[in-house]
This record gives C-alpha cells, structure tokens and sequence, in this order.
C-alpha cells in the first residue's frame, strides 16, 4: 500500500514539474503505473485495504484536479483523462480478479461513482474565458452579435470600461479584470464621448472634429459604421430598444475647444439634437435647443431627454414622443452634464463656471437646490439604487459624491489630474472617473469611497462608458 502511495505521490510531483509542456503526458503515465500495481497486487489486498486505497486514490485524484484548476489549466482533455481513469479502475477491481468477493466489487462501485459525481459537479464550464486566454482564442469564440439583453454587470470580471482619448483619436477598452487595456481602437478625429448601447451590442463614439459618430461592436472591439452628422457633436443617449440614437451638436466647428475658453459665449448660434436611425443609418430629424448643448440623459423611462446647453445656461427637456422640446429651465452658468435619479424626480445638472450642481425637481420643472461642489465640475453619474450622485471636478481634482435624500455633499474623494468623466458599474459597487490631464482612470469602491486603483490609458481621455459584454 505504501509503495503504492509513493509511487502516485512520485508522479504527481513529476506532473507538477512539467505543468506547461507535458501534462497529458504525465495524466496518462499517473494512470497506467496506477493500473499496473492493481493487476499485479489485485489478489493480496484485503477488502478492508480496497476502501483504504481507493480513499487514497481518490483525495490524490482531487488534490491534483485542484492543483490543475489553480494553475489555471482547464482543458477538458484532462478532465475526460480523469474520468477515463475512474472507470478503468472499476474494470480493474471487478474483471481482473473474478475470485474477489461481492463486497470487493461494491466498494469499487460505490468510491468509483462517487468520484466521477463529484468530478462532473467540478466540471469548468465549456464557455468560459479566462482574462489569460483572450489573446488566442478570440478567433474561435467570436460570434454574429445579437439584438439580446445581456444580464446585469455584477462582478469586475464580467466587463469591460470604454475610454474615449480625445488627443489621439482612439478608444481604450480596459479589461476590469486585470485592469488593464485589453485593445485600443482607432476611432475618427476628436472621440469626446462613448456610450454603449442599452443591448450592450455597440458602444458609440461621438467624434467631436470629425463630426460623427462611429459604432464599435463589443463582441469584436472594431469599427463596423461611422455616420456623419452635424458640426461639433458632444455626447449620445439611446432609445430603450437601441435603435435610436440622440446626438448633442453645437453646429459649430471646434465646440469642445470653446467649452474650455473662459472667454466663450460670443456664438449665438443655436444647437440641435439629431435623431439617427441605426437601422438604416439616416438622420430622422433635428430638435433646436439652446447654444451649445453639450451632455445628456434620458430619463429612466424613456419619456423625456435632459440637455444641458453650455452657453445659453439653460437645460431643455425633450419630449421623445413629439421629438420636440417641452420645456426650458433656466440653471447656472455653463451647464455641462445631467444625470437622473431612478425614480426619474431629480436631475442633477453640473454648473462648471460657478462650481455647483443645480437639482431640478421634474414635478415643478424648476431648480429645487444649489450644491456646492469643486472647481469645475464636468460630469456626473447617479449610482444605480439612487443614493448618490458621483461628480467629477476638472479644477480641484476630485470627485464630489452628493447624498440625494439630504441633497448634501457626503464625501469628497481624490482623483486624477483634470477628472473629467464619471460612469458607474450597474451593481453600483464601482465609480469609474477619467482624469484628462493624467491620461488615466480612478477607480473607486464605493462601499468606501476609497480609491482602489488607477489605469493608464490615451492621451486626453474625456466621456467613458462600461459594457458587460463577456470578454472575449
């Protein structure tokens, strides 16, 4: 028994030495020594020594499965050698020795099904990649994308953030399970913002100085459209069903330069909101809105759509219905960005040249609160359960993170030079924040509001978005 338990310990210690180059190799080597001691000592054991050897058997047969799945080895060739293994012990113990008694054959049976209960529960599931495996099986497991749903975002492992790098006309895709740039798309001149599309299909990017907007298909990470809209576009929302796109155009040429001129406002040309068809990749119609719109959100459903325009101080409400605007508040100087509460009852607007965030109550339509925050503020993002309002500041370099019941700031918290673009994951556990002048993204756990990590990424990153499309 004891030679019988060294000589399988030998083995193993030989398969964990060659891992990388010879693994079947040494299964199969495990599982012929192992056959060959059976047949020959069959006849000398005891029946009390079956349930002994077996037992032995086994747990090293689950040690080393555990080690493979450790290292991260989770081919099913191994696993089928497992199984290969069990069951020619069964032949072994009930063919060999026909003299062994009922009990014997039992034991064997019992032990031996177990472990092939308990090796299938442990089974890798067949679709699953590995952040280490992407590089060479992105071939084999691209598919023809579908107009599906995709389930929530609920760990960092499931997505991926989209960065769009104003400087160098390109888009970084981070894999946020290592947090690290999985790929760098090349995209048209000026990419000021990305949005991924509520399907989760496409994000897309709003390139300011190319006066477009180009669709990147998330199973691929490649350019498959660009369209052509108006001059100087800003930000995008969508339509609930994805097939509908709402784009912010100053009709002005460099317009994200003028939004960083302290100086601006000497335009009094008035924007549009464009409305894309995907399908078919046409302009259905224009919506006039104030000077310089600039950022956006839909309301949660789907009703109505907030703009902030920067020059003319004001956010006009679309109503989708009509594509017309229905109303226009009056807020402070430079609105930039809305976000809205869940219950669709608070829109929080960033005011950069007076560095506050004005609360419009949707009931009355009017500014209900003023919030002082830091220098600058840009854009802001509400957490997915409503309690928070997460507001990245450009001049003091920092998040303000607003409580939206006492509609007082909560936390303050640091991030890069000139933090610029807010995007939070849907489980709310995480506040993404690009810092323009760093060319770089804070992460931020918010059950502590505490920075959890910084990524590089291109130069002049500005809007960014997440998508939970698997990471191929």
């Amino acid at each position: 028994m004891l030679l019988f338990v060294l000589d399988v310990l030998k083995n193993v210690k030989y398969l964990k030495m060659n891992i990388a180059k010879s693994v079947h190799k040494n299964v199969i080597l495990v599982q012929t020594n192992a056959e060959q001691w059976l047949k020959c000592n069959i006849n000398s054991i005891a029946a009390s020594n079956v349930i002994l050897l077996l037992t032995v058997y086994f747990l090293l047969g689950i040690f080393l499965y555990i080690f493979l799945l450790i290292k991260n080895i989770r081919t099913y060739s191994i696993y089928f050698h497992g199984l290969n293994f069990i069951i020619l012990q069964i032949l072994s113990v009930i063919t060999i020795n026909r003299r062994n008694t009922m009990r014997k054959k039992y034991i064997a049976i019992f032990i031996s099904i177990l472990s092939i209960a308990i090796l299938v529960s442990c089974a890798p599931n067949s679709t699953q990649i590995t952040p280490q495996q992407n590089n060479t099986n992105t071939t084999a497991q691209q598919t023809t994308p579908q107009d599906t749903a995709q389930p929530p975002m609920n760990n960092m492992a499931q997505y991926c953030v989209f960065t769009a790098n104003e400087d160098d006309a390109s888009v970084s895709v981070i894999n946020m399970a290592t947090m690290k740039i999985l790929v760098t798309v090349s995209v048209g001149q000026g990419p000021h913002n990305v949005q991924v599309t509520p399907d989760r299909n496409f994000v897309y990017v709003v390139e300011n100085k190319g006066n477009s907007i180009s669709a990147i298909n998330t199973r691929t990470n490649t350019v498959i459209n660009t369209i052509k809209v108006g001059e100087g576009p800003s930000h995008i929302v969508f339509s609930q069903d994805s097939k509908t796109a709402y784009v912010t155009v100053a009709e002005m040429a460099d317009s994200e330069g003028m939004m960083n001129d302290p100086n601006m406002g000497g335009s009094t040309a008035k924007g549009n909101v464009y409305v894309v068809d995907l399908a078919t990749q046409k302009i259905i119609t224009k919506i006039p809105v104030g000077q310089m719109p600039h950022g956006l959100r839909m309301s949660p459903d789907g009703k109505f759509i907030y703009v902030a325009n920067a020059i003319s101080n004001e956010v006009s409400v679309i109503d989708v219905a009509t594509n017309k605007v229905s109303k226009t508040i009056k807020v402070g100087k430079k609105p930039t960005q809305v976000a809205v509460t869940p219950d669709g009852k608070l829109v929080f607007v960033t005011i950069g040249d007076e560095s506050r965030v004005d609360v419009i109550d949707t009931s009355t339509m009017s500014v209900k609160k003023m919030i002082a925050v830091g220098t600058s503020p840009i854009q802001d993002y509400v957490t997915p359960d409503g309690r928070f309002v997460y507001v990245a500041n450009t001049g003091t370099n920092n998040i303000s993170v607003i409580n939206t019941a006492t509609l007082e700031v909560a936390a303050t918290i640091p991030a890069g030079e000139k933090a610029h673009g807010v995007v939070i994951s849907e489980d709310g556990k995480n506040v993404f924040v690009t810092n323009t002048g760093a060319n770089s993204i804070t992460v931020v756990d918010t059950a502590t509001n505490s920075v959890i990590g910084t990524i590089p990424v291109g130069k002049g990153p500005n809007g960014l978005t997440a998508s939970d499309r698997v990471i191929r």
